[in-house]
């Protein structure tokens, strides 16, 4: 993504991403045999864990990205949309070939959390792309992105809100019931967000709860899936605290859940 003054992204970038989740041992091997080791355990056979990849932002700032061989033209939304799909098919090609026993690729999750007027063309038929593929498409926008509100004209199967309220300790808790009413507004699930701020600043440890409080008065979103980001292992380290208010707030944060 785009961030400040920092270069804009090459195809060394997208390509370093999928080394990464591919590599031996990285993410995708390691929840591959942690749902086996879960489904041995408690005597299941067959599940499979659903999982989405994340499509790298093109850039209509930059002049061409070189992926797989080829280069494609940053400036026109064709040169995008071929950049995307080889992307895509690059990706089931991996997938394929890690003879994964417990996880299946179902979906692509669009990183670019606004739509600006310069996508607006291009990610519907990036859409079209990933249905053909045989995968679901997936987005979860900031609070005030611009075309929020207009997912599913977009192509998108399913969407989340970000509140973006634990990041921001000026913002007042307000800010969940607004993120709720969005939400509903637009046929749209939550996300939770949290990291590990919450374990050591004393200005982030009782912004999750205000997540859970919501929810907790929302029955309509429970039913939905529910997004969530933590960053940095906040959500193991919560799990394996000892401190009465984390374990107590973990409890809670499962017990939410659970009611979907």
């Amino acid at each position: 993504m785009p961030s400040g003054n920092a270069p804009l992204s090459s195809g060394e970038d997208w390509t370093a991403y999928l080394d990464s989740v591919f590599a031996p041992g990285g993410p995708i091997a390691r929840l591959d045999a942690a749902a086996g080791a879960i489904d041995h355990a408690v005597g299941r056979v067959g599940r499979r864990v659903d999982v989405a990849v994340m499509i790298p932002y093109p850039d209509p700032r930059g002049t061409t990205l070189s992926l797989g061989g080829r280069t494609y033209k940053m400036t026109v939304d064709s040169g995008r949309l071929d950049l995307v799909t080889a992307y895509l098919q690059e990706t089931q090609r991996r997938f394929a070939g890690q003879r994964l026993a417990n996880v299946s690729l179902a979906a692509f999750y669009w990183l670019n959390e606004a739509m600006p007027d310069a996508d607006t063309a291009l990610v519907p038929r990036v859409a079209a792309s990933v249905h053909r593929s045989g995968a679901r498409f997936l987005w979860i926008p900031y609070y005030t992105a611009p075309g929020a509100s207009r997912w599913r004209s977009f192509g998108f199967d399913e969407a989340w809100l970000q509140p973006n309220f634990f990041f921001h300790p000026d913002v007042a808790a307000l800010r969940l019931d607004s993120a709720v009413v969005r939400a509903r507004a637009t046929g749209m699930g939550l996300e939770v967000e949290f990291d590990q701020r919450m374990f050591g600043d004393w200005r982030f440890t009782d912004r999750l709860e205000p997540y859970l409080a919501a929810l907790e008065g929302a029955a309509d979103l429970r039913t939905k899936s529910i997004a969530i980001y933590e960053g940095a292992g906040a959500l193991i380290q919560l799990s394996r605290s000892r401190d009465s208010w984390h374990r107590a707030l973990y409890d809670r944060f499962v017990a939410t859940l659970q009611l979907q």
